[in-house]
């Protein structure tokens, strides 16, 4: 008989459905955010986790998040389009796979240029000790451009055969006081699958970037669609990752955060 796991905190997104919010933080224009978790039923650190959309200039507007000093510890994941972060007065462009670490005390703000396409990312924040250390901003300009094929991860296999992973892993906790834990993004070749695996000691995030994605978590399957996913995984709860694409390879982002989570039950 199998064992059966109590799902608290267990959270399902799709990147639709999303609030509208007119002149963000003081931007212009207006900014789509989609809440992919509630954080008050994650508890421990979590604090915020979203998808961000900018929309293209309209009407001459140019759109963005306005200028802010971060109260929590954020991650950017850009996951489609181009724009320009500002970091405590530099400017730089980012574009997909541009991945932003932006601990507490961080001035920024970022703005869409285009005029024909949105830009969206994956936003994490996570709540920052009182007393913890203050640390610098950071910047990955392409988390892709880190691939190699690694072990690093769980065991995968195509069909029956074992595989190796491109993976593309940043310890996430060497940048923040908040409880972080390693980030990865991880290439699932076509037709393949990551056994299922256990985090013990850290809650999961997983966002499906690129692919036609099935996560099994116990015994609850989701499967992403054009709308994407996001599925937060608690503590103890096993789960799986399997590419539904004969064709194509599957990209998911896995992001780790220590927190208390779910326990098995008889």
């Amino acid at each position: 008989m199998k064992a059966a796991y109590r799902l608290t905190g267990l959270s399902v997104a799709r990147t639709d459905g999303p609030i509208t919010t007119f002149d963000q933080l003081g931007g212009g224009g207006t900014v789509v955010n989609n809440a992919l978790a509630i954080p008050a039923h994650l508890g421990g650190a979590w604090n915020s986790i979203e998808y961000v959309q900018v929309p293209p200039v309209t009407d001459g507007e140019v759109s963005s998040v306005g200028e802010h000093v971060q109260g929590t510890d954020e991650i950017y994941f850009i996951h489609r389009g181009k724009g320009f972060l500002t970091t405590h007065g530099v400017t730089c462009r980012v574009g997909p796979g541009f991945l932003v670490i932006a601990p507490r005390g961080t001035r920024h703000t970022i703005k869409n240029p285009s005029s024909n396409e949105p830009l969206g990312f994956l936003v994490i924040e996570l709540k920052t000790p009182t007393d913890g250390p203050t640390y610098p901003p950071k910047s990955i300009e392409s988390l892709p451009s880190l691939f190699q094929e690694s072990d690093d991860f769980h065991p995968a296999r195509v069909e029956q055969q074992r595989v190796r992973l491109r993976i593309a892993n940043v310890d996430l906790s060497s940048y923040f006081s908040a409880p972080w834990g390693g980030l990865s993004l991880i290439e699932v070749p076509r037709g393949g699958s990551i056994d299922e695996y256990v985090e013990t000691k850290h809650d999961e995030d997983l966002f499906v970037v690129k692919g036609r994605a099935t996560i099994q978590v116990a015994n609850e399957r989701f499967d992403s669609d054009e709308h994407g996913l996001n599925v937060v995984i608690p503590r103890g709860v096993p789960h799986k990752i399997v590419n539904r694409s004969d064709v194509d390879a599957l990209t998911v982002l896995s992001v780790l955060v220590r927190s208390e989570g779910a326990s098995i039950v008889s």
